[in-house]
C-alpha cells in the first residue's frame, strides 16, 4: 500500500512539472515488472519516474540482486538491458585454471587451462557468458601420446591423439595379434589407450587345455590360445582341487593341470545333537545323526555313507509336532507326529465356541511347534463392559464384549493411589473385582496435643488416635480423626478444662468488635486493625483453659519487588505500599495464568500473584479424527505441557505414523502433531491397465506408477504413467493482516500443508505463530501485528515532560517497553513518582505530568 501511495504522488508531481517524452510500459527480456497487471494503467510513465522488476531464473539484475529498479529517461528506460544472463563454471574434472568455482554476467569471459595429458574439446582457451549461457561448453579431455610397440609398427604416426581418435599397426614378418591377424587398430580413451598390440609367432599357440576326472576348465574352451594364456579349473561339489589351481600355454604345451579328490563334508547342521560339529569323511566311511528332542530325520534312516557322488541320503533334521491336549474340544483328524504345515482340525464341545465364536477351527505345525492352541469356552461366559470406577478408568480401548480370562488394566487420576489389583480379570461372565482410587491425607502438628502419626502421609480410610497435653481435654469427645476421599474430617481440639477467660489482649492499633467482659472456654474473639494497618498473625485469638492465646498485630503493610521467572514489570520502585498496582509483562512462550496483567499489594502480598507459565493446551478439535473417550475426558481441560492423550482418525484419513491409535502431545506450541488425520488414498481400480508397485494406503503426495495393459495406451501415447494422491482442500490468499504482511510473493492458490510466513512493519511486534498452514481449505489462525506507542513533542509539551537521556523528537516504543520521563526544567511534579515509570501496552501509554 506505501509503494501505491509512492507511485501515484510520483506521477503527479512529474505530470505537474510538466515533463515530457513519457515512457511506454516496459517490456523485460527474461524478467518481470512487480505487480504488473495493477500498474499497467499508469502508463506511459514520466521521467524519472522508476518501478520494481525482478528476473527469471538463470538471469540477475546488473547489481546483483534479485530486485532491482528500472528508471524512466529522457533516452528510454534504464538500466537498457534489465536482466542479464548468470553463468557459473564449476570445478570441471582435469582443469588446471580456474581451481574454483566462477560467476560470470552477460559479456563477461574467463580463461580455461587444462592439466597435463588434456585439452579443450574446442581449440580456443577462452569461454564467454552469452544470453543463452556458454558460447561453448568448457570442457577438458584425454590425450594419448604415441605408443611403444612390441614386435609392431605403426602404419600412421600423429601426435597427440584426442579422445576416440584411432592408431593403426601391422606385426613383423613371422608374427600376428590375438585375432589372427598381421595387423590391427587402438583406440584413445578416457584412461588412455583402450589396448596396446601384442603379436606373438604363430607356432607357440596352444590347443585345447587337458581334461580332468570330476572337474573342468572355468571358462569357455577355445580352439587355440595364445602364448601366455591362463584358464582356471574347478572340481565338482563335494571334490577338492589337488594341484595347481591354474594352467600357462608356453611355446605351445600346457603346464600340468591339477587332480579332483572326492570327499564328503558334514557341517554343524540346525537342531543336530550328534556330532556337534563338522566331520570330514572320506569315500565309503559313515557317520551315525542323531536330532535334538522334537526333531526327526527326513529319511528314516539314522547313518549316512560318503559315496563316490556324496552323501548316500542328505542329512537333515526336521521339526514334528506331537499330539496336543485339547480342553472342551476333540480333535477331528488324529496323526502322530506331525511334520511342518500339517494342519490338525478341532471341534469344540457342545456348548463351546472359540474366540472367533466358531465351533470349529484349525492349527498348523510350525518350526517352533503349534501355530495355537484351541481355547474353547462357553458362550454365556463373555463378559460385556469393565466396571467403572471414581476418579479412575481403563487404560486400553473399551470393547463391547470381552472373552472368558480377558484382563483388563486400571489407572488413577492425579493425587489418588490404586488400591486393589491394576487387572481385573473375565470369569464365567462377571468380572474379579475392581480396585478403587483412594485419597491421600497429609497429618497435621496438633496443639496441646501428640500423635505417633504427625508428619506421615495416610490413605483414605485410615484413622489417627490423638493424646491431649495434660490439663487439656478434648472438647467434643472424639479422639481421632479420619482420612476421608476429599481429606481429613475436622481434627479434634485440645482445650484447658473448666476455666473461662477475661477481656482479651490489647493489641495497638487494632479493637474487637462486639467485645465481651468475659469469654468461656473455647470462645474466640477476632481484632480488626485500622486502616491503612494490615494485620499480621492469627486476626483471631481463643480461650483455652483460662488462657488467650497469641494475638495479631498491626503493622504498616509494604510490598518487596515481585520476582517473576520470564517476565518484567513497571514501575519498579524498592518497596511498594498497600493498594499499589504494578503491570507485568511475560516473554515470549509464556503468559499470564489468569485474565490481566496486573497486581496489587495487598494484606497478603501481591495478589493475584503475579506468574508467567507456558501456554497450558484447550480441547483438541480434530478434524476427520476424535479423542479416545471424548465424552468422559473433556471434563479435564484445559491440561498443561506434557500431557499425551490417544486419539484416532476417521475413515479416508490415517495417523502420521499411519498406525489405528496415535498421540497426540500438549506442547509450548500447542497440540503436536498440528494435524492428527491426514489423507490417503486407497488402491485405485484400474481399467485396462495394472499398478507397478502396490501398497495401501498411499499418504497425500504419494506416487503411483501404472502400466497400460499390451495394444492400450494412454492420453500421452504412452504406455505407463503416474498418478498422485492428491486433496482438493487447497488453500486461497493467505488472509491479510493490519500492519503486516507475508514475507513471499502470494500465489493463486496453496496445496494443503502449505506454510507462509508473516511480518509486521517497523516498531510494529508479532504476536502469535509466525507462520501459517494450510489444511483442509482454510489457513490456521493469522498473527497480529501490536501497535506501538507514539510518544510525539506535542503531547510532551503539554503534559510539561520530557524523555529521560533522550531527545524530544517524536518517539517510538514497542509494546512492552518501559519508558522514563523526568519533568521540564522550572517544572513540578503532579502525579505520583511512580508515574514517571510507565510500560506501553498495545499503543496506550498512560503520561505523567508536571506543572
Amino acid at each position: 500500500m506505501l509503494l501505491l501511495v509512492k507511485v501515484i504522488l510520483t506521477l503527479w508531481v512529474s505530470w505537474a512539472r510538466g515533463q515530457v517524452n513519457p515512457c511506454e510500459f516496459p517490456e523485460i527480456k527474461h524478467g518481470l515488472l512487480y505487480s504488473e497487471e495493477t500498474y499497467r494503467s499508469y502508463f506511459p510513465a514520466p521521467i524519472n519516474q522508476w518501478f520494481y522488476y525482478s528476473c527469471d531464473e538463470n538471469y540477475v539484475t546488473p547489481p546483483g540482486y534479485f530486485w532491482h529498479y528500472i528508471t524512466c529517461t529522457k533516452n528510454g528506460w534504464t538500466p537498457e538491458v534489465p536482466c542479464l544472463r548468470k553463468c557459473v563454471f564449476n570445478d570441471l574434472e582435469h582443469v588446471r585454471n580456474p581451481p574454483t568455482q566462477q560467476r560470470l554476467l552477460q559479456g563477461q569471459s574467463i580463461k580455461i587451462d587444462c592439466h597435463p595429458g588434456y585439452s579443450l574439446l574446442n581449440p580456443q582457451s577462452n569461454v564467454t557468458c552469452t544470453e543463452n549461457g556458454w558460447s561453448s561448453p568448457p570442457s577438458c579431455i584425454k590425450l594419448c601420446d604415441m605408443p611403444i610397440f612390441e614386435n609392431a609398427t605403426a602404419i600412421i604416426t600423429g601426435k597427440p591423439f584426442r579422445l576416440n581418435d584411432t592408431l593403426d599397426y601391422q606385426c613383423l614378418d613371422g608374427y600376428e595379434n590375438r585375432d589372427g591377424s598381421t595387423i590391427g587398430s587402438m583406440v584413445c580413451g578416457e584412461g588412455g589407450w583402450l589396448h596396446l598390440p601384442t603379436c606373438f609367432k604363430s607356432a607357440d599357440k596352444c590347443g585345447p587345455p587337458p581334461a580332468i576326472n570330476y572337474g573342468d576348465i572355468t571358462s569357455v574352451p577355445l580352439e587355440g590360445y595364445l602364448p601366455g594364456s591362463r584358464v582356471e579349473y574347478q572340481c565338482q561339489d563335494y571334490y577338492e582341487l589337488r594341484g595347481p589351481q591354474y594352467v600357462t600355454c608356453s611355446y605351445g604345451k600346457w603346464s600340468k593341470p591339477p587332480r579332483c579328490i572326492g570327499k564328503c563334508v558334514f557341517n554343524d547342521l540346525e537342531h543336530v545333537r550328534s556330532p556337534s560339529k563338522e566331520q570330514r569323511l572320506l569315500q565309503g566311511q559313515s557317520i551315525k545323526i542323531d536330532c535334538d528332542p522334537g526333531y526327526s530325520l527326513s529319511d528314516p534312516q539314522s547313518t549316512v555313507t560318503c559315496t563316490e557322488n556324496g552323501w548316500s541320503s542328505p542329512p537333515s533334521c526336521i521339526k514334528h509336532c506331537d499330539m496336543p491336549i485339547f480342553e472342551n474340544a476333540t480333535a477331528i483328524i488324529t496323526g502322530k507326529p506331525f511334520r511342518p504345515d500339517d494342519m490338525l482340525d478341532y471341534q469344540c464341545l457342545d456348548g463351546y465356541e472359540n474366540r472367533d465364536g466358531s465351533k470349529k477351527g484349525s492349527m498348523v505345525c510350525g518350526e517352533d511347534g503349534w501355530s495355537h492352541l484351541p481355547t474353547c469356552f462357553k458362550s454365556a461366559d463373555k463378559c460385556g463392559l469393565p466396571p467403572g470406577i471414581s476418579n479412575g478408568d481403563i487404560t486400553s480401548v473399551t470393547l463391547k464384549v470381552y472373552h472368558p480370562w480377558s484382563t483388563v488394566k486400571y489407572q488413577c487420576q492425579a493425587y489418588y493411589q490404586i488400591q486393589g489389583p491394576k487387572y481385573v480379570t473375565c470369569s464365567y461372565g462377571k468380572w474379579s473385582e475392581v480396585p478403587r482410587c483412594m485419597g491421600q491425607c497429609f497429618f497435621p502438628w496438633v496443639e496441646n496435643g501428640r500423635s505417633t502419626s504427625s508428619g506421615r502421609t495416610h490413605q483414605e480410610g485410615d484413622t489417627v488416635q490423638i493424646v491431649c497435653d495434660q490439663g487439656y481435654s478434648l472438647a467434643n469427645d472424639q479422639d481421632v480423626i479420619t482420612c476421608a476421599e476429599h481429606g481429613w474430617s475436622t481434627p479434634p481440639t485440645c482445650s484447658r478444662i473448666n476455666l473461662s477467660c477475661g477481656s482479651p489482649p490489647t493489641v495497638q492499633n487494632a479493637f474487637i468488635p462486639n467485645q465481651k467482659p468475659r469469654y468461656r472456654h473455647g470462645d474466640t474473639a477476632r481484632y480488626e486493625c485500622r486502616h491503612p494497618l494490615g494485620l499480621f498473625g492469627n486476626p483471631v485469638v481463643t480461650c483455652l483453659s483460662g488462657e488467650w492465646t497469641d494475638p495479631p498485630e498491626c503493622k504498616e503493610i509494604t510490598c518487596d519487588p515481585p520476582i517473576i521467572p520470564n517476565g518484567d514489570f513497571a514501575p519498579k520502585m524498592n518497596q511498594y505500599e498497600l493498594d499499589d498496582v504494578i503491570t507485568y509483562r511475560c516473554g515470549n512462550g509464556f503468559y499470564p495464568p489468569l485474565l490481566g496483567n496486573t497486581t496489587k499489594c495487598s494484606l497478603v502480598g501481591w495478589l493475584p500473584r503475579p506468574r508467567c507459565v507456558l501456554k497450558p493446551c484447550g480441547f483438541p478439535e480434530i478434524k476427520h479424527g476424535r479423542l479416545l473417550h471424548a465424552d468422559t475426558t473433556k471434563s479435564y481441560f484445559p491440561v498443561y505441557v506434557g500431557r499425551s492423550l490417544l486419539y484416532f482418525c476417521d475413515y479416508g484419513y490415517v495417523t502420521p505414523s499411519q498406525s489405528s491409535l496415535a498421540i497426540m502431545n500438549c506442547t509450548q506450541d500447542g497440540w503436536s502433531p498440528e494435524i492428527p488425520c491426514l489423507k490417503h488414498c486407497d488402491m485405485p481400480i484400474f481399467e485396462n491397465a495394472t499398478a507397478i508397485i502396490t501398497g495401501k494406503p498411499f499418504r497425500l503426495n504419494d506416487m503411483l506408477d501404472y502400466q497400460c495393459l499390451d495394444g492400450y495406451e494412454n492420453r500421452d501415447g504412452s504406455t505407463n504413467g503416474s498418478m498422485v494422491c492428491e486433496s482438493a482442500d487447497k488453500c486461497g490468499l493467505p488472509p491479510a493482516i493490519s500492519n503486516g504482511d507475508i514475507t513471499s510473493f502470494p500465489l493463486e492458490g496453496y496445496p494443503p500443508w502449505s506454510r507462509v510466513e508473516y511480518q509486521c512493519q517497523a516498531y510494529y511486534e508479532l504476536r502469535g505463530p509466525t507462520d501459517v498452514i494450510c489444511s483442509y481449505g482454510k489457513w490456521s489462525k493469522p498473527p497480529r501485528c501490536i501497535d506501538p506507542c507514539v510518544i510525539s513533542e506535542e503531547i510532551m509539551n503539554e503534559k510539561n515532560i520530557q524523555l529521560k537521556g533522550k531527545d524530544n523528537k517524536p518517539y517510538y516504543v514497542k509494546t512492552g517497553d518501559i519508558i522514563e520521563f523526568i519533568c521540564k526544567s522550572g517544572r513540578k511534579a503532579v502525579t505520583s513518582e511512580e508515574s514517571f515509570q510507565t510500560m506501553c501496552l498495545e499503543g496506550t501509554v498512560k503520561l505523567p505530568r508536571c506543572e
